[in-house]
């Protein structure tokens, strides 16, 4: 089965999409100021990796920006159902001044973790296949 082809602009709509959902999502869930911040961060990175990949040497806005829409989808995506357990895990975290672990999330939210990774990894090779 072929991928859809979409031109450069739409995945360009699809990223701003993506962005604006990836914060109001992420943002939202976190409960401190500082975690507001670092997940701000997220989206600033994948623009760096989009360009950097669109002026190497192979590199297309073809390829990055599919990668960069579906991985940046796939992240709050690992959280939904789980807000009450990650704002305490990032909470206990700053007051113990740690980063939350993995001790903190159950095996179903382990498992959705997984299943999320391994579904968008998928869903973002067959894309640029």
């Amino acid at each position: 089965m072929q991928p859809p082809h979409f031109s450069v602009t739409v995945w360009w709509v699809v990223a701003i999409a993506v962005t604006v959902f990836f914060l109001v999502f992420m943002v939202t869930l976190m409960p401190t100021p500082k975690g507001k911040r670092s997940v701000c961060v997220v989206p600033v990175a994948g623009a760096a990796y989009v360009v950097a990949d669109a002026v190497a040497p192979g590199g297309s806005l073809d390829t990055s920006l599919p990668a960069y829409a579906v991985g940046l989808f796939a992240i709050p995506m690992m959280f939904v159902g789980h807000r009450k357990r990650v704002r305490w895990a990032a909470l206990d975290g700053e007051r113990n001044g740690e980063m939350p672990g993995n001790r903190k999330f159950g095996a179903l939210m382990a498992v959705q973790v997984v299943v999320v990774v391994l579904t968008a990894y998928a869903l973002g090779f067959w894309l640029i296949m």
